[in-house]
């Protein structure tokens, strides 16, 4: 019976000991299910000071069994005849590695030698020996990366330092396909990882500062040791930590995968959206940006276009007044834009004229250069004539909205709501109502070209554009939209394509067939104030590619009549009914796809960061919840009017 027992557990044993070569639970499953990999390098020792080779001599991988060791996979990899394994009362250690041997161009100056060849598990110096490195110990299981360095300072020069413990971020962190942006640095935690087509894993190798810290990557749930290949599902979120033991950073790279959608196909889907987003009691004031999309793509019904002139008119009588805003300047230049957009007359609205409160400059400064772009494109959209101020106002004039927008312009050639560096969103709204001046006033090219300059600067490496730390597809869209209007070609001009992608393929990353446009890269649902910014902007590029007026020149937008005539005939009679059988078929099918569309959108909640600008927190917070109402001229997650 002993002897029975004493074999079931040394069965036992050995079944534990088999099963410690795969990861636990935790870990992710990978090709590499039953090997180790395995680098050996010298990046230290120069053949200029004698040593026989420099560089990484050896990166491949070792399949393991239940008796690996550390020094067993390393001889697998090297060969067993370039390997010396010394004994030694602390344990064993690697003396020498084909043919550099510990100590070899070492400091003896110093009373001691430190040279020799150093072991890192998983990018992290193990607290124990390369004796203590095995299978059998749990020490050593499949995934693990062994690399074996050379160091000349005993492990300073390799990144590891004994004494300096407060280390706790990442030196470098590399991807094996794809574009990480913003480029990285240690002190930036946030990232998004843009895949090619057709890529179905990735391997991710961050660095860390100091090799005592220990890193860790999970995605998904599923932890992922350094070598091992993560599969590529786009929105995927990458967390990476970097701990040393009592403290840690976070880094999170947000994986997407080029999708390869044209601008023409967004459009569509987005402005289908759109249009099934309006009815009785949407399509009214407040939602000017869809409005406006709509129409200036053609795709606005007169009934929609005639429901959003009525709730308008409706009101301006509530108000008893022209001024939309006692605050905003911006309200009433949103509006007489989306009242040109559908042919109207915003100087004649229910008696108000609407252009009337920007007549008085007063009014324009109290918001800021944002509400002196939207004036000057207010007033631009069908040449209108700009209103006599009343009595104790400040005239507006063209010349002077012009002027301060120039005024406001930064040392880098951009323009941004804290004057401290370029901001993509308000750079490029500037860039839109500065467009028309560009032919006649130098100064104004010169400007238009310093921003221009200053978008291109501040691209990330994939394509996107970060506002205020969020990558944002209303960034994109605020770009393409001035990029469209001063027709610069975003698919060829140089300065706006970054390591081949262009400002419509960043803007595909945002893209929810169906739904429309998430707003933020993290975001897990379609956002109302990204459809709508998204829509006109590829309106704006599909005027510009059609050689049509610009989106804001509206000199082309006539109000659609009633038709005048009825068909009277039996075959008419015959056609209007198979047509309104088919419109109730239709309208059936376009109110569940609203429904679902409705259903996606959403927006996430963003804390709005400190900018040190002048505007008052109540007033921030005021903007973000107007903006998801529509009622803001950008209709973003920050503060901006």
């Amino acid at each position: 019976m002993a002897n029975k027992m004493k074999k079931l557990a040394a069965m036992l044993v050995a079944v534990a000991m088999v099963l410690t070569l795969f990861p636990s639970s935790v870990f992710a499953a990978d090709e590499h299910a039953d090997e180790v990999h395995v680098i050996v390098e010298n990046t230290t020792y120069a053949k200029t000071a004698g040593a026989p080779w420099e560089g990484r001599a050896v990166d491949t991988w070792v399949k393991i069994n239940a008796d690996s060791t550390g020094i067993s996979v390393l001889k697998e990899a090297v060969g067993e005849a370039n390997v010396t394994v010394t004994s030694s009362s602390y344990g064993s250690f690697i003396s020498a590695i084909k043919g550099i041997t510990s100590g070899d161009g070492g400091d003896t100056s110093i009373g001691y030698n430190p040279a020799g060849w150093l072991y890192l598990l998983n990018d992290t110096m193990a607290n124990f020996g390369i004796d203590g490195c095995t299978v059998a110990a749990g020490t050593l299981s499949a995934g693990d990366e062994l690399s074996f360095e050379y160091s000349l300072t005993g492990g300073s020069d390799i990144g590891y330092d004994w004494e300096d413990t407060e280390k706790k971020a990442l030196k470098d962190l590399t991807v094996s396909d794809g574009i990480l942006s913003p480029a990285f640095s240690s002190s930036v935690t946030s990232y998004t990882l843009t895949v090619p087509a057709g890529v179905s894993s990735v391997v991710l190798s961050p660095e860390a500062e100091n090799k005592t810290e220990t890193v860790t990557i999970t995605a998904g749930g599923t932890t992922y040791k350094r070598a091992m290949s993560i599969p590529v599902v786009n929105g995927t979120k990458i967390t990476i930590t970097s701990s040393n033991g009592t403290d840690q950073t976070v880094y999170n790279v947000y994986m997407k995968q080029d999708q390869g959608y044209t601008a023409d196909t967004m459009r569509k889907g987005v402005l289908s959206v759109l249009d099934q987003s309006l009815n009785d009691t949407t399509c009214a004031y407040g939602n000017e940006w869809a409005v406006l999309a709509l129409a200036r793509d053609g795709a606005l019904s007169r009934e929609k276009a005639a429901a959003y002139y009525a709730s308008v008119e409706a009101t301006v009588k509530e108000l008893k007044s022209d001024k939309l805003d006692s605050t905003y300047a911006t309200t009433n230049a949103r509006v007489a834009l989306a009242i040109s957009a559908i042919g109207e007359d915003p100087q004649k609205v229910a008696g108000y004229n609407l252009l009337q409160p920007l007549a008085n400059m007063d009014y324009i400064n109290g918001q800021g250069v944002n509400a002196a772009a939207y004036a000057l494109l207010a007033f631009d959209a069908k040449q209108y004539e700009i209103p006599t101020a009343k009595a104790g106002e400040t005239q507006t004039t063209r010349e002077g909205l012009i002027r301060k927008i120039l005024d406001a312009q930064l040392s880098d050639g951009g323009w941004d709501y804290s004057e401290v560096g370029a901001d993509p969103d308000m750079t490029a709204m500037v860039l839109q109502a500065l467009a028309p001046y560009c032919s006649s006033d130098t100064a104004v090219r010169t400007a238009v070209d310093k921003g221009l300059s200053a978008l291109s600067a501040i691209q990330n490496p994939d394509g996107t554009y970060s506002s205020w730390g969020y990558v944002s597809s209303y960034s994109l869209a605020q770009v393409l939209t001035a990029l469209s209007i001063l027709k610069v070609d975003p698919l060829t001009d140089s300065r706006f394509i970054k390591n081949g992608r262009t400002v419509i393929d960043a803007l595909g990353d945002f893209y929810v067939p169906g739904a429309g446009f998430k707003g933020n890269i993290d975001d897990t649902a379609v956002a109302a104030g990204a459809n709508v910014q998204a829509a006109y902007a590829l309106v704006a590029y599909h005027r510009y590619v059609e050689g049509k007026n610009s989106l804001y020149d509206m000199r082309d937008a006539k109000k659609e009549e009633a038709p005048t005539t009825t068909e009277t005939t039996t075959e008419a009679t015959t056609e209007a009914t198979t047509a309104a059988t088919t419109a109730t078929a239709t309208t059936a099918v376009a109110t569940t796809a609203a429904t679902e569309a409705t259903t996606a959108s959403g927006a996430k909640d963003v804390k709005t960061p400190t900018t040190g600008d002048a505007a008052p927190v109540a007033v921030i917070v005021l903007l973000m919840a107007a903006s998801m109402a529509g009622v803001v001229i950008i209709g973003k997650k920050k503060a901006q009017r």
